[in-house]
């Protein structure tokens, strides 16, 4: 389940910077450049530059969810070591 929720999140996340990405850089380019070829060559490195920026985004998310889910696991079979640790100890007093 926590897998699931890592994927949608993350979905949900790459998504909102793409189309924030899109929607400023076709509203914003127009304004800028008046040329059509110009234009056309800066949708070509927009797209390069969505790539690149989505990417990186995706790495960074990622990573920091895996981290998290490092930490998790790390701190679950520390209180699995130490819940067997007591019951030895239960153990040898009884």
């Amino acid at each position: 389940m926590k897998l699931i929720q890592i994927a949608g999140r993350t979905s949900l996340l790459y998504v909102g910077a793409g189309l924030a990405w899109i929607v400023a850089s076709d509203w914003l380019l127009p304004r800028l450049v008046s040329d059509p070829e110009v234009l056309v060559r800066l949708g070509m490195v927009k797209g390069v530059g969505f790539i690149g920026v989505t990417g990186t985004f995706l790495f960074f998310v990622l990573r920091r969810e895996l981290r998290r889910w490092e930490l998790e696991a790390a701190a679950r079979t520390q209180a699995q070591a130490e819940l067997g640790r007591a019951e030895n100890r239960v153990a040898e007093l009884a």
